[in-house]
């Protein structure tokens, strides 16, 4: 990332604002009180981008200032919407979502509303106004324009990115907020909470992605269905954060916000990260670089090993995607995957809390769901071996 240059502004930087490149949009970046602040502009033009990058400033000033006198415990809505933004694990393309999502509760909480006064009405209107949302759909060949409205997926995606946000400053930031039963305010039809045992990968499918997956990823996927951690967590694994020869091994892995998550490895986990042992000094998934070339401010060398990167294997997970027409399986069903399989091997709620970090088992409740597979293994468990009718009847033993 470029330095701002206060000096004699450059074609990719300027007062309070940067990019990437002189073809891209301006983003704008600044200190407030010691902490960073900034976020796409969405405009080419300096002057104007400049103008919004001051303008912004500004407001998050006052937003400091009222900030200290509300005290630690309260923060505004605008400022926990930054702070998402901010965190290292946000992804790239979730500013225009949060863009409208910021202003969409502004315009009912006001713009100095504060995150604790977000309520299950206000989430229930949040929700309204998303269904409301109409996109393009297409052209008909009188050129006239067609719209539809969003889908269900599209609304809970809104639901739950107002969770993480809330979440996220509760959790990194102190802030106060509301209980809400966010299972009330998914719609039904989308990915919500009655569709996530359908999402899990089967036997039969793991088969068939193995078959097509580049063999570089293979491993990485493996692991991730076994190990239940988020892909963001695990591929970016060091050696220094794994411990193999313990009689006990663990992996330690950065969930964000600064704080670590230590967990236990299976033989399974282990005879996979053995198998990366040699390839590369520093990190344990790694992929063989396809061509020299100069990437950022990284440099591949054909045939040398590189760190995996969510971005790379997400692309590789695309190809088998389509190659497959597989529709509403995401790279996160890995860690559905491993969950759902054992919880139907253990039956073991807590068991499976723990291995999926979960703050509160409550969260977990949601992988118990019922299927014809666990309800007759638990019969089969309870009634033990089948008995004659007689028997049954009777008592005898």
């Amino acid at each position: 990332m470029p330095k701002r240059d206060t000096g004699q502004p450059s074609e990719l930087s300027g007062k309070y604002i940067y990019r990437g490149a002189p073809d891209r949009d301006w983003h704008s970046r600044f200190t407030v009180n010691g902490t960073p602040y900034g976020e796409c502009l969405f405009t080419k033009n300096r002057r104007e981008a400049e103008t919004k990058a001051s303008e912004q400033r500004m407001k998050i000033k006052g937003d400091v200032r009222m900030r200290e006198r509300l005290g630690a415990d309260e923060m505004l809505w605008t400022d926990a919407c930054r702070h998402f933004l901010l965190k290292p694990t946000a992804e790239t393309d979730m500013e225009t979502q949060v863009a409208w999502l910021r202003d969409t509760v502004a315009a009912i909480i006001g713009d100095n509303g504060l995150l604790s006064a977000i309520t299950k009405k206000i989430v229930s209107d949040v929700r309204m106004a998303r269904t409301a949302t109409m996109r393009r759909d297409h052209t008909d060949k009188n050129g006239k324009v067609h719209y539809r409205a969003v889908r269900p997926k599209t609304v809970n995606k809104t639901i739950s990115l107002l969770r993480r946000i809330m979440y996220h400053a509760r959790n990194d930031r102190g802030a106060m907020i509301q209980h809400i039963k966010w299972a009330d305010h998914m719609t039904s039809g989308g990915k919500g909470k009655a569709n996530w045992t359908s999402r899990a990968i089967s036997k039969k499918l793991e088969v068939e992605i193995l078959n097509l997956i580049h063999p570089d990823y293979v491993d990485c996927f493996c692991f991730g269905i076994l190990c239940g951690q988020r892909a963001r967590e695990f591929l970016h694994l060091k050696w220094r954060e794994v411990d193999l020869d313990d009689e006990n091994p663990t992996a330690t892995v950065d969930v964000g916000g600064g704080e670590k998550h230590t967990f236990p490895l299976s033989d399974a986990e282990v005879a996979i990260l053995r198998r990366q042992r040699g390839k590369h000094p520093v990190y344990v998934f790694t992929f063989a670089a396809q061509r020299t070339r100069a990437y950022g401010e990284a440099s591949y060398v054909k045939g040398e090993r590189v760190r995996m990167s969510y971005g790379r294997f997400n692309q590789e997970w695309r190809k088998v995607k389509t190659a497959l027409e597989l529709e509403g399986i995401r790279l996160h069903d890995l860690r559905h995957t491993a969950a759902m399989r054992m919880l139907a091997e253990t039956g073991d709620i807590a068991a499976v809390s723990a291995m999926l970090n979960h703050a509160d088992i409550s969260t977990t409740q949601i992988y118990a769901q019922a299927n014809a597979a666990m309800v007759r293994k638990a019969k089969q468990k309870a009634h033990g071996k089948p008995k004659s009718v007689t028997k049954l009847v009777t008592g005898a033993a």
